[in-house]
């Protein structure tokens, strides 16, 4: 059995909303009043279109700190999907988008909505006149962003759950162990030398290991080995060999 545990951390059309609000995460100390005071003001514009444009100019420089001056203090829970490769992949998806098209549309009075791409994608988040100064409406675009975020994560947590599926039924067609079984794998990565997993590695020529065009994929995407788990997507992943006593029927091991 697979196990996914969500993590909130937005292809195209839906994933360009993740470009716009950056991976950011801004450490505060002291007090909640203290930080409140420390907090950088948003910045406003003469216009909606400096407005954009600047918005454009921080994602192309990847300027982290410009960003959050557009959107403002309180953000900090939309601009980072927690997945850098996702990042930066709708970052470039974004600046993609912008180049093909982009426009802005009034939507009631003193408010004007970004669209880009051929596809006339939405950006969530409104620009509003403000005391007679433009700037970026988050919280209107806050929800809609989350909902994005979490909707085309779990899409893709449904595809990477039936692509190992598919691998556990092509590793149980051998006995790749040894052990003269028929059996599915317990863990994804096989030991040292060994294909006890749903992925080894394997020379060029050979038939890759059942999860191998999995993980193909995903360095295609820009996923590396690293030390410290990330997740993928959106999402951790791992394999259950039992379940506990809370669970329905009660503990049990699958194996």
């Amino acid at each position: 059995m697979v196990s996914t545990s969500r993590h909130d951390g937005t292809k195209p059309a839906l994933r360009i909303v993740q470009a716009v609000l950056l991976a950011v995460l801004i450490a505060v100390g002291g007090s909640e009043a203290l930080a409140q005071a420390a907090a950088p003001k948003q910045k406003t514009f003469n216009s909606p279109e400096a407005a954009a444009r600047a918005l454009i100019e921080a994602v192309r420089a990847d300027d982290v700190k410009g960003l959050v001056a557009l959107f403002g203090p309180g953000s900090e829970d939309l601009v980072s999907s927690g997945d850098e490769v996702d990042d930066a992949g709708d970052r470039a998806l974004f600046v993609k988008a912008w180049d093909e098209k982009r426009r802005l549309v009034r939507s009631g009075y003193g408010k004007r909505v970004l669209y880009i791409g051929k596809d006339d994608w939405p950006m969530p988040v409104p620009i509003l006149k403000d005391g007679g100064r433009w700037r970026f409406q988050t919280d209107e675009g806050r929800q809609e962003i989350l909902n994005r975020r979490v909707g085309e994560n779990e899409l893709g947590a449904i595809q990477t759950c039936l692509a190992i599926v598919d691998a556990q039924k092509e590793y149980a067609t051998l006995d790749r162990d040894g052990d003269q079984l028929l059996e599915y794998a317990q863990k994804f990565e096989s030991g040292k030398g060994g294909r006890d997993g749903l992925y080894w590695e394997t020379a060029p020529g050979e038939p890759l290991s059942p999860l191998g065009p999995l993980v193909a994929r995903a360095t295609a995407e820009g996923y590396r080995n690293a030390e410290q788990m990330s997740p993928y997507h959106g999402y951790y992943f791992r394999i259950l060999k039992g379940q506990g006593e809370n669970a329905g029927g009660g503990a049990y091991s699958y194996i």
